[in-house]
Formats: structure tokens, C-alpha cells, sequence
């Protein structure tokens, strides 16, 4: 992406993406099923990708990710931590996280927690995160992890 002219706004540029990128950790439950990725985040990411469809839900107090109901190895904070870390590598990419609150829960009480739990570790990465805007800039996405969401979020 250093290539890229900082003024060219994201929203003009095709970005590869992986969809349920959490599933290339391993999942809890059965193995193989619910499964749509093969590559870690650090794999798909040296492939080139640089949307992930990330699907957390709060189950047990915990916000992990999901692929429907099966639960990833990896938790939305560490998903979130990894990709930090890439972009501290690689200062000028960007990665975007698709967020979709993944949760067949009937458990009123968590399901109503998902909003906050998801804006607590967004904040936690502090100035990593921007929300998307049509008119954002390559400039102003640089080093950063930009936000879409199907759900809304505390923060």
C-alpha cells in the first residue's frame, strides 16, 4: 500500500478480504465444520489480505469470535492485538474489520452486552481505530484498523 498516492479515498480500492477470517485458528467445538479459512491471520495477512470478516459474540462474559454457533480459538481482542501488531510492522497498510455480531444466544442478557464489549476493545487500541467514512483518505487510513459494522457499538 505505500504505493498507493495518500489522497486516493478507500472507498475507490479493491481490498482483498477473508470471510470468518478467525476460522483459520481452529475452532472449539467440531473440528472442520463451520471452517472457511485454512490460513492464520499472520498468513492471510502475508497474502495479501487486508479485510477481515471478524463475527464476535458474548457468551460466558467473554467476547470471542464465532463462525454461527461455533466458537474460534481466538478472541476479538487478540484478533484485534494481531493485526496492531502487523500494522506496527507495516506503517503503511491498513486493515479493515467487517463486524457482525455473531449470536444464535436466546440470553437477552448477554446478547445486550455486545454492544459495549465491542467498543471497550476497540478503544483499547486507542489511535489504531477509525470508522469508516466514504470520503476517508489512503492518507488518513495508514497504520490504522478502519471499522465497518452491520451492528451498532458503544463508542
Amino acid at each position: 500500500m505505500r504505493h498507493l498516492d495518500d489522497a486516493r479515498t478507500v472507498a475507490s480500492l479493491s481490498i482483498p478480504g477473508a470471510h470468518d477470517a478467525a476460522t483459520g485458528e481452529g475452532m472449539i467445538m467440531v473440528a472442520g465444520f463451520g471452517k472457511t479459512q485454512e490460513l492464520s491471520f499472520a498468513a492471510l495477512w502475508d497474502c495479501g489480505v487486508r479485510a477481515f470478516d471478524l463475527r464476535p459474540a458474548v457468551k460466558g462474559g467473554e467476547l470471542h469470535i464465532y463462525h454461527g454457533p461455533i466458537r474460534t480459538k481466538v478472541s476479538f481482542e487478540d484478533a484485534l492485538e494481531a493485526l496492531c501488531y502487523r500494522l506496527e510492522e507495516h506503517p503503511s497498510e491498513f486493515a479493515i474489520v467487517l463486524l457482525r455480531e455473531e449470536s444464535d444466544s436466546e440470553d437477552t442478557a448477554e446478547r445486550a452486552l455486545w454492544p459495549s464489549a465491542v467498543g471497550k476493545a476497540i478503544e483499547a487500541i486507542g489511535d489504531k481505530a477509525a470508522l469508516f467514512s466514504p470520503a476517508m483518505s489512503v492518507g488518513d487510513a495508514r497504520g490504522k484498523i478502519i471499522f465497518l459494522s452491520r451492528n451498532t457499538y458503544t463508542g
